[in-house]
């Protein structure tokens, strides 16, 4: 790992690839792939992905809450998201989402997180429910939180997950 960059691990089905990127304190993060692939990330949410078989574009959202202010939430929490998508020119694909802390970790797998020791979110379309609930961890860093692993799905059986690599991960001697 080169020191200068924030690396993201990302798993796609069962191929894992790194890539480099901004700062995580950015409110918009680049990650980028040796291959020009590109994702872009706000609060651990895609709102722009290149070089996949499914991609999103110009992804916004309405009402979304920052993770901050659900950290002490018990209750549902409901926003909406718009998007475009390739294939199928989808344009302007509006959706209700559901993000509901939990209690526990999900069963997924973290490289470089101990999932126990994490905040979890559930994130459930309302509008399309042949796509996966996403999920979502953060941690807290002088008291402010940030989302370190995500995983959603582009598309029904094409999901992803992207952990941030800590930092010293990378600079280790």
């Amino acid at each position: 790992f080169d020191p200068r960059f924030n690396y993201l691990y990302v798993t796609l089905k069962s191929h894992s690839t790194y890539l480099a990127g901004s700062p995580v304190s950015e409110p918009v993060e680049h990650w980028y792939s040796a291959k020009s692939d590109e994702i872009t990330l706000t609060q651990g949410r895609i709102i722009d992905i290149h070089g996949t078989l499914t991609e999103w574009h110009r992804v916004r959202f309405t009402h979304l809450p920052s993770w901050q202010s659900l950290l002490n939430h018990i209750e549902p929490v409901i926003f909406s998201r718009i998007r475009d998508q390739m294939p199928g020119y989808l344009v302007d694909e509006k959706e209700q989402l559901r993000l509901t802390p939990l209690t526990k970790a999900p069963i997924l797998t973290l490289r470089f997180h101990n999932a126990n020791q994490l905040i979890w979110f559930e994130e459930t379309n309302l509008t399309n429910s042949q796509l996966q609930p996403s999920f979502y961890a953060l941690t807290k860093s002088n008291s402010t939180a940030y989302v370190v692993f995500t995983y959603t799905c582009l598309a029904p059986h094409y999901c992803l997950s992207l952990e941030q690599i800590p930092r010293q991960v990378i600079i280790r001697p």
